[in-house]
């Protein structure tokens, strides 16, 4: 059970990145593969938890330090859904050409 965790916990994040930045070279929309491509940034970012940080003795500095960059680009990808969303409940579509 121990290696299962360990294995969510340190692989996880970049199997997940891997899965979305594949899924982004599969969408046709130019929002939409900015969303997956920043959500996989943001997955990427949570191995940010998993180093030895100096500030040890503020363990909530600590926490927001190391989850603050993945939480930027979640929301980023956020941004990134709603317009393609707006922009094809509206008619206009983001495709290649």
């Amino acid at each position: 059970m121990l290696i299962l965790f360990w294995l969510l916990y340190h692989i996880g994040p970049l199997v997940a990145g891997g899965i979305c930045y594949a899924a982004s070279n599969r969408c046709r929309g130019r929002n939409a593969r900015f969303m997956f491509r920043y959500a996989a940034a943001g997955f990427v970012l949570l191995m940010l938890r998993v180093f030895n940080w100096p500030f040890g003795w503020l363990p909530l500095l600590n926490f927001v330090i190391q989850l603050a960059p993945a939480a930027l680009c979640f929301f980023i990808a956020l941004h990134f859904i709603t317009r393609e969303a707006r922009s094809q409940q509206r008619g206009e579509f983001t495709e290649r050409a």
